[in-house]
């Protein structure tokens, strides 16, 4: 075997400098195949080997080669570089909730809300995340202490805009309609959930959840006359079904009157029309009487339930 090292590069025949080219090119595309694989941090950088040729020689060295790219210094670099960096993979979610819980105190035909949510952020830039809400009226929303971006859409989903790679913890108060139905109250609403998610209701009186949600605990205050539960949440919109059966709420009933009247008068009478409408707001009523003075002569009466 012919040895090259004391051999001057000028005295080379085309053969000799095409074999040095072909070797040394191998060393060359193995170190970048190298640099192009990820390393890890335990293993040493491979030494990375380089060639000068004389560029008078050069063509001789590479005309058995037709296919071929010349690239400057930089551009040489550059591919390395790029050769370098390992491609991130595609992030599932870019953002999402990991964590809600809330608080909600029943008044008259109200529920007050308070809830708090905890987003994770994975990505840069700015992300939207939906909140699937139903049957709730937001009054104030506040991320990491300062009012929040929102964006109202349709079927009821609400974005809420958040930036900055980390958790965020966005605080919500809102309000529902309690509806009164015989001897029952009904709280109808959905939230955005975790599985973990959990609700603490107060609601007046000795009361039951008939129905709605699964109860982890409950607790009857005396003192304040409510009682307390702590139930978890569905990713699905909640019908909260509580039973009136406290003695105090029995016997104290309110009940919304609307009345309609409107009277007729002729030569030869004079004649009353009334529309009656009753809605029961608080307690429990089992029926209703109206007095009609003595002085008036009832025709007809129409309604429901009448007897």
């Amino acid at each position: 075997m012919l040895d090259h090292r004391n051999i001057p590069v000028g005295q080379l025949s085309p053969f000799h400098l095409r074999s040095m080219l072909v070797g040394c090119c191998i060393c060359w595309f193995s170190s970048v195949a190298a640099l192009a694989q990820p390393q890890l941090e335990s293993e040493p950088e491979l030494p990375t080997r380089e060639l000068y040729v004389p560029i008078e020689q050069l063509e001789a060295l590479l005309q058995g080669s037709p296919e071929r790219v010349y690239l400057s210094r930089e551009e040489f670099d550059q591919l390395i570089v790029d050769a370098r960096q390992i491609e991130q993979p595609e992030l599932p979610f870019r953002a999402s909730i990991v964590a809600a819980n809330y608080r909600a105190r029943l008044i008259a035909q109200s529920a007050v809300l308070q809830g708090s949510l905890t987003i994770d952020v994975l990505a840069d830039g700015l992300q939207a995340i939906p909140l699937a809400f139903q049957g709730v009226r937001i009054l104030r929303a506040n991320l990491d202490s300062s009012p929040a971006q929102l964006l109202q859409q349709e079927a009821g989903v609400i974005l809420v805009f958040v930036e900055g790679v980390g958790q965020h913890t966005l605080e919500l108060e809102m309000v529902s309609e309690v509806s009164n139905e015989d001897i029952q109250h009904k709280l109808s609403l959905a939230l955005p959930t975790t599985p973990t998610s959990q609700l603490e209701l107060q609601v007046p009186g000795n009361v039951e959840i008939e129905s709605g949600v699964a109860v982890l605990n409950r607790v009857v205050n005396e003192a304040s006359g409510t009682t307390s539960f702590d139930v978890l949440c569905s990713a699905d919109p909640m019908e909260i079904v509580f039973s009136l059966n406290n003695r105090e709420l029995r016997e104290h009933t309110t009940v919304a009157l609307q009345a309609v009247l409107l009277e007729e008068i002729t030569e030869n009478y004079e004649r009353l029309h009334a529309t009656l409408a009753m809605k029961v707001i608080h307690g429990a009523a089992e029926e209703l009487r109206f007095h009609v003075d003595d002085s008036l002569e009832v025709h007809s009466v129409t309604g429901e339930e009448l007897s």
